[in-house]
């Protein structure tokens, strides 16, 4: 009868348990989360900055865009505009050297807290006036002071408004 009730639980946990794929890692958290981004208003033919501001969650780090080690996976922040619109310079800040107790004798330039990324859009002198929404996402490696976890990815979206150039009297 105990087997039974047990066998019952087992199955009703897992029946009731939302599907999903299992992580190997045992590691699922979230570590960075994108803050709210101002909009960026432009004349059409012009172009202006979008600063996307992040945060790693307290106990994590992340890689740099300029990690140290060639097996060691950077930063990177992924954007698709849409037509007319373009996407130029983007930088990334200066990453702070550290090291930690799962590799002592290696030096790893990564980001702690907070940190912006600031990408320069321009939009055609022909693009329709209006507001657009950017796509993209940042892909990073999260660490803790023990291990590093597979690499993942943060969703990113803003909005870029056309407006019409003033006409010249």
């Amino acid at each position: 009868m105990r087997r039974a009730v047990m066998l019952a639980v087992v199955l009703g946990a897992a029946l009731t348990a939302p599907a999903a794929e299992p992580d190997i890692t045992g590691f699922s958290e979230q570590v960075v989360y994108l803050g709210p981004a101002e909009p960026v208003s432009m004349v059409a033919g012009k172009s202006a900055k979008v600063e996307l501001r992040f945060r790693i969650s307290p106990t994590f780090h992340i890689n740099s865009n300029t990690p140290k080690g060639e097996l060691l996976i950077p930063t990177r922040i992924l954007l698709s505009p849409p037509t007319d619109i373009m996407i130029g310079r983007i930088t990334y800040p200066e990453g702070m050297d550290a090291t930690f107790p799962f590799a002592p004798t290696e030096v790893l330039n990564v980001y702690f807290g907070r940190f912006n990324i600031t990408a320069l859009v321009t939009s055609t002198r022909k693009a329709t006036p209006g507001t657009f929404r950017v796509h993209g996402s940042l892909k990073y490696q999260a660490c803790d002071t023990r291990a590093c976890y597979p690499p993942r990815q943060v969703p990113v979206d803003f909005d870029v408004t056309v407006r019409k150039p003033l006409k010249k009297r």
